[in-house]
């Protein structure tokens, strides 16, 4: 066989088979989805990834093949399964339908009583509910109830932790001897007799228990968040003349410190009442604040920023003021009642 001479190729030709040979056979047989919804405007997501568009919409570049489609907007979601061909384009029309998400809730204390717009639920697993807003509502006795809004997008699912805050009060129960004993708790009378309390704040207290013809007595306590104290105090009798009439010797009666010291207890011990009514107010003040924060928690068409802004700037600051200024209140006062029973 005779070969003749080899023809040199025109380099328009060349060309051509370059670029063929970059592009590769994938890009080549590349396909194209055109996407449509009943509603207009659903976000158009390929195999689990945003594409970017909404309906109506064409997907070009799309590998031969079979491929889901999902749409979703608001609350409304659709999905289907397409075989895209060789070079050509595929019709995608969805019809969508009202979506349901799910929520992963885990709260503490375990067992506390949970429920989601008025229902209760049962954490712990994952919750199927409808798209769009949720109010979920958090109790436990002993502990700060909370209330949170979350927002389900379509087909979503969230993930969410409450963990409550223990409430500060504890429990007092007091008997007395004798059972006409006077009590007096932060300065303030309470009770002739045996004294009990459920709803005391928790932290530093003072209690006086004073009967005439009798030796007072003050004892000093911090009541810790759900703890329970039961004191007795039994006063001792005192020989002879009461108490009063047991005040005229001449050591205290002297222009020297006995009463100096006994008016600078009474003095600290009114300046400790003063502050202790303080931070007794800013509890008040806490209070209704997070009445405030509860009721906006459970507006429908509140916000919950606007709920958690109540919390974090009035409620807690509040409370915590209260804390402070109650502490620092109760020990003046227990340190003035003990300089004035002392001197």
């Amino acid at each position: 066989m005779t070969v003749g001479p080899a023809r040199a190729l025109r380099p328009g030709v060349c060309t051509a088979l370059l670029v063929a040979a970059a592009l590769g056979p994938a890009t080549a047989l590349a396909g194209s989805i055109s996407v449509t919804s009943d509603v207009p405007g659903q976000a158009i997501v390929l195999d689990g990834s945003p594409t970017q568009l909404t309906t109506p919409a064409r997907i070009d570049g799309v590998a031969p093949g079979a491929h889901t489609v999902l749409v979703r907007g608001g609350c409304q979601i659709g999905t289907t399964t397409v075989q895209v061909p060789d070079k050509g384009v595929v019709e995608a029309s969805l019809l969508t339908r009202p979506a349901r998400s799910k929520l992963s809730l885990a709260v503490e204390p375990a067992g506390a009583t949970v429920t989601i717009d008025g229902t209760a639920a049962q954490p712990g697993g994952l919750l199927d509910l409808s798209c769009g807003a949720h109010s979920i509502r958090v109790a436990q006795d002993g502990y700060l109830q909370e209330v949170r809004k979350v927002e389900l997008g379509a087909g979503e699912t969230v993930d969410m932790r409450i963990a409550l805050e223990r409430l500060g009060i504890g429990s007092l129960v007091l008997t007395v001897q004798p059972e006409t004993a006077e009590v007096s708790l932060d300065g303030a009378f309470m009770a002739k007799g045996d004294y009990r309390n459920t709803a005391l704040s928790a932290g530093p207290h003072v209690v006086e228990v004073t009967a005439q013809g009798h030796t007072p007595q003050t004892k000093m306590f911090v009541l810790e968040a759900s703890q329970s104290l039961d004191y007795s105090i039994a006063l001792e009798r005192i020989p002879g003349a009461p108490l009063a009439a047991a005040g005229k010797d001449p050591g205290r009666s002297s222009g020297g410190g006995g009463h100096a010291l006994r008016n600078t207890g009474i003095g600290v011990a009114v300046a400790g009442a003063g502050v202790a009514v303080v931070g007794l107010t800013r509890f008040a003040v806490s209070g209704r604040a997070y009445q405030d924060y509860l009721a906006a928690s459970q507006d429908p068409s509140g916000s919950a920023a606007t709920a958690e802004a109540i919390r974090e700037d009035e409620v807690v600051p509040a409370r915590n003021l209260g804390v402070t200024l109650s502490s620092l209140g109760t020990a003046m006062l227990a340190g003035g009642i003990t300089m004035a029973i002392v001197f």
